[in-house]
């Protein structure tokens, strides 16, 4: 089982085509931006599940994520979920690999905090309220959400090394066919990197200068980047 996670804006579609190129199944019931909408936020769990950091509503998880795996994939094994807001639950969804004995396989899309913060993609703002530290920041929005940027890849990054998920994480600003060879390797496909026509969707968000935000913010993107370059 693949799943592609990130906040929303972070370019996770690009992705999911990259898998669906490879003829990898996405499921039945796809957006335009190749969501499962059978597994996606809409559908049931994520208002069900109150203390989402936790193990505690895992029963309502597990039995709603089968039902949706049985209906969108069958009995295919060789399954991708483009769910970004995963991110949310992954300890819950590496829990039900290893009972139903799925190699989980975790790429997860970083871009930009610099341009995430003014973007109008802020869906995932919907999970700020999970992260009390951010009441800080509720006077200024965008560094609000710069904020959660970090919190909410860190605490990723933390889930998929302390659970020993295997994973990739991966800088949709550095996207390349090196990048690229390189999901194909995690992937254990042979493919050649030429087969793909594969572009990124230009920013349509401005950057902010580094030097406009916060020390602490600085701080935080700082951080973020140094995790990319040696992941």
């Amino acid at each position: 089982m693949i799943i592609i996670t990130g906040l929303g804006g972070s370019g996770t579609r690009m992705y999911g085509q990259i898998i669906k190129d490879l003829g990898i199944d996405l499921g039945k019931n796809l957006n335009v931006s190749l969501d499962n909408l059978d597994t996606f936020a809409h559908t049931g769990y994520y208002k069900m599940i109150k203390n989402k950091f936790s193990y505690d509503d895992y029963d309502k998880f597990k039995a709603i994520f089968s039902d949706q795996i049985k209906n969108s994939y069958g009995n295919n094994k060789t399954i991708c979920i483009k769910e970004p807001n995963y991110h949310i639950l992954l300890h819950m969804v590496n829990r039900y690999c290893e009972e139903e004995h799925y190699e989980l396989n975790i790429l997860h899309i970083i871009r930009d905090g610099l341009y995430m913060m003014n973007s109008k993609n802020k869906g995932n703002s919907r999970w700020i309220y999970l992260f009390p530290e951010l009441e800080d920041y509720s006077d200024n929005k965008n560094h609000q959400y710069l904020k959660y940027w970090y919190l909410s890849n860190l605490r990723c990054f933390n889930l998929l090394n302390d659970l020993s998920i295997k994973h990739l994480v991966l800088s949709y600003d550095n996207y390349d066919t090196n990048q690229l060879q390189t999901i194909l390797d995690f992937l254990d496909v042979e493919r050649n990197v030429n087969d793909f026509n594969i572009s990124k969707r230009e920013n349509t968000s401005q950057r902010s200068d580094i030097l406009s935000v916060p020390q602490e913010l600085a701080n935080n993107v700082k951080e973020i980047n140094s995790y990319l370059e040696k992941n």
